[in-house]
């Protein structure tokens, strides 16, 4: 039998990032009948704020066909509007409508899934991710000036 292997601090980020934003999605689309397909397509958009159905399939992993397919049952369900670029009549625009943004709203409550915290847990924890974050802000801002100072 072999031990199972710790994971990394990054790895244990990423993967709680990934069920936080799944469960506040899933919670947003309660009621909608929307799949986690359409759900992952909702938040690109909302992410992008007006995005080509081409741009969509890319950020999304997809293939035109299926978020065409996706974008037709979003769209009957009053989540998206697409509409013809400006300048390019053959790009269509997709945007969310207000029901669509409402359903990928993340929410501002973190009791639920930060519950098992105390308070003051919950405190210490916010203070170890902003210096995470601070720290990462600056690794990243020297990693720009060593590139462009060629060091």
């Amino acid at each position: 039998m072999t031990e199972k292997r710790k994971k990394t601090l990054p790895e244990l980020y990423a993967r709680s990032y990934e069920l936080i934003q799944n469960y506040y999605m899933r919670k947003g689309l309660e009621g909608l009948n929307a799949g986690k397909g359409q759900g992952k397509i909702l938040g690109i958009i909302r992410e992008a704020g007006e995005v080509s159905q081409k741009e969509l399939a890319a950020k999304a992993s997809m293939t035109p066909q299926a978020v065409s397919e996706f974008l037709k049952k979003l769209e009957a369900g009053g989540m998206i509007t697409r509409t013809p670029d400006a300048w390019d009549k053959r790009i269509t625009r997709i945007t969310l409508t207000d029901k669509g943004r409402n359903a990928v709203l993340y929410r501002q409550d973190e009791a639920e899934i930060f519950s098992c915290l105390t308070p003051e847990e919950q405190e210490e924890f916010g203070g170890y991710l902003e210096r995470v974050c601070r720290n990462t802000l600056k690794l990243t801002a020297q990693m720009q000036y060593d590139k462009d100072n060629k060091i």
